[in-house]
């Protein structure tokens, strides 16, 4: 409350320039924010897009080295000599078989520099052995990991086996990844023995090349990571040598890369990643591709504090610029205050010197004037006011005493014609009395629709008095309506309407009905005639005058005024709700139907 109140008293000046300047700053930091996220999202969007590409790429590269160990495997148990020495292993034995395959295997594996050894197991366990280093032991074909699932391998495709370190007499550890098979006879196809390829890991340093997407601006953030892991989530080849040979599980990636491929962030030891892997349909390996997420926003870290420099920059020429506009807007006003203080004390001939009509004070200037001109001249008229009210007052008594004259002479006939044994004509002159009293009187109050029956007889009455009994009339009204407001000489226009255009044709037989009863949430009045009705396109161009009554009527539409009179005052007694309904048979039958809202009382003011 106490920072309102210093706000309100303080200078609209202060006011205006702390605003503008208050505003301009936060729309400039708004935009600042906006651009900074934008690039932020662009910068993720093209590094994943760049990831997924480089995935891509690599894991064709995988698939393609793949394809050539195994077409290099498949060259190792085709050989001729490999054939021989498998299928007669169980035969008389061969001192040199060994010798001879393990030379044929250096042929082989001339221009396969990174294999480590190539392991060929005949079926009752014999081994023939190539390896790049000696491993000092031979392994038995029981207890090597894989035999259990070669064993009931039926398939004459291969599988990979994951790394693991290959048995050396040296103490370096070398890492190796094994591609297995069967080997079968040619011949017969009977199978023959198994072969067991070992391929070091660091080919895929040379097969990889990993190249960043977006080169980092400085290296505070952790490194990029390059996986590769089988099905089973084993770490084929890490580039950073540290999960090589383990699992995803122990980077904190057991529950991501699922399915095909894809891409997002990622959260590993509280360092954000940015990711993208592909399986590959071939060798089932993954292709996983992890950068951190700070290393590709550096870029953006800076804009940022250059946006930042800019927007400190905008805000002190916004303020700048605020203080001399809201300067401007205010020295008029406040000399204008002064005039006023002038004006306040009586002085009505002060006038505020014009600058600019143009702008918003100048028309602010304009308008003052002439204020104080209409002062002036309401002043030197208001004498006359007070003399024109007088000679209005004693223009209300004469018109209340004319309508007062109509009445005792109609009732002076009435008398005159009852002792002349004329009672028709008394009757007639009573009805046309009661009708000139109702219409007269009291139109600021509205009527009840009983009296508004009452009267719309005395009119029928007079009518058939006119017509010679060429009509009959007949008044359908539920008793509990019969006590509703209404604004008077409602349904007078309808009746009229129906005996000039209806009824005023017919040589005898003549029929108007007025009935009402109440809707689900409106009041429908009535009146229908037996007269000639209405043609449809004269029927469709009353409904659109009825509908939304236009404020003055062309020279063609002047027989409709009286409706559309009608029409504008129900819509200003009870609204929009208000409308009047036309139903036409030609030669038949006319209706006319007043919609009028369940209301107490209709609109106050509205007759007035």
């Amino acid at each position: 409350m106490n920072a309102i109140k210093f706000w309100n008293r303080m200078r609209l000046h202060s006011r205006l320039s702390i605003s503008f300047s208050v505003l301009m700053t936060l729309a400039i930091m708004a935009s600042g924010v906006v651009y900074y996220s934008q690039t932020v999202h662009q910068l993720k969007q093209q590094t994943l897009q760049l990831m997924d590409s480089n995935v891509n790429q690599m894991s064709r590269t995988v698939n393609l080295y793949i394809e050539d160990l195994e077409r290099f495997s498949i060259s190792i148990f085709t050989d001729p000599t490999v054939q021989s020495v498998l299928r007669n292993s169980d035969g008389a034995n061969d001192p040199l078989a060994p010798n001879r395959i393990r030379s044929q295997l250096l042929n082989l594996s001339t221009t396969w520099s990174v294999v480590r050894s190539i392991d060929i197991y005949a079926l009752d366990g014999t081994l023939y052995n190539f390896a790049m280093t000696s491993s000092g032991k031979e392994q038995k074909l029981a207890e090597e990991p894989w035999y259990g699932k070669i064993r009931n391998y039926d398939s004459r495709s291969y599988f990979l086996w994951p790394t693991c370190i290959a048995p050396s007499l040296s103490q370096d550890k070398k890492w190796v990844f094994s591609l297995i098979r069967n080997i079968y006879d040619i011949p017969t196809g009977s199978k023959t023995g198994y072969l067991k390829i070992d391929i070091d890991v660091r080919v895929m340093e040379k097969l990889l090349v990993f190249e960043e997407p977006i080169t980092p601006l400085s290296r505070t953030e952790a490194a990029p990571l390059l996986y590769i892991a089988d099905d089973s989530k084993n770490v084929i080849y890490d580039n950073g040598g540290g999960l090589t040979g383990s699992t995803l599980a122990e980077a904190g990636l057991s529950n991501q890369f699922y399915g095909a491929g894809g891409s997002g962030e990622v959260t590993v030891e509280g360092i954000r990643y940015l990711y993208a892997y592909k399986k590959s349909n071939e060798t089932n390996w993954s292709t996983i591709v992890l950068i951190p997420l700070g290393t590709i926003l550096e870029q953006a870290r800076h804009s940022g504090l250059y946006i930042l420099g800019l927007i400190c920059s905008a805000g002190l020429l916004v303020v700048f610029v605020s203080y001399f506009i809201s300067a401007g807007i205010t020295r008029p006003l406040r000399k204008m205050v002064g005039l006023m203080h002038r004006v306040e004390r009586g002085n009505f001939k002060e006038r505020i010197p014009l600058g600019e009509p143009s702008n918003e004070i100048g028309q602010l200037g304009i308008v003052f004037n002439k204020m104080l001109d209409s002062i002036d001249r309401l002043i030197k008229q208001a004498y006359e006011s007070q003399l024109q009210t007088k000679n209005a007052q004693l223009l209300a008594l004469q018109t209340q005493i004319n309508p007062h004259f109509l009445y005792n002479t109609l009732n002076t006939i009435k008398a005159m014609a009852k002792r002349k044994g004329a009672p028709e004509a008394g009757k007639l002159a009573e009805a046309l009395a009661d009708m000139f009293r109702y219409s007269l009187s009291n139109w600021s109050r509205p009527a009840t629709l009983r009296m508004e029956l009452h009267h719309v007889k005395n009119v029928l009455d007079i009518q058939l008095v006119r017509f010679g009994g060429r009509f009959t009339y007949e008044l359908d009204v539920p008793d509990d309506l019969l006590e509703k407001p209404i604004p008077k000489l409602l349904i007078q226009p309808l009746v009229e309407n129906a005996i000039v255009h209806g009824i005023e044709k017919l040589r005898s037989g003549g029929f108007i009905r007025i009935e009402a009863h109440k809707g689900q949430d409106k009041v429908l009045l009535s009146v229908s005639d037996n007269g000639k009705g209405i043609d449809p396109q004269r029927a469709e161009f009353l409904r659109r005058l009825l509908n939304d009554p236009p404020p003055t009527l062309h020279r063609n539409e002047q027989d409709g005024i009286g409706l559309v009179n009608l029409a504008r005052r129900i819509k200003l007694c009870f609204g929009d709700s208000a409308s009047i309904e036309l139903k036409s048979k030609p030669k038949h039958e006319t209706k006319f139907v007043l919609h009028l809202p369940i209301t107490d009382e209709y609109l106050e003011g509205a007759e007035e």
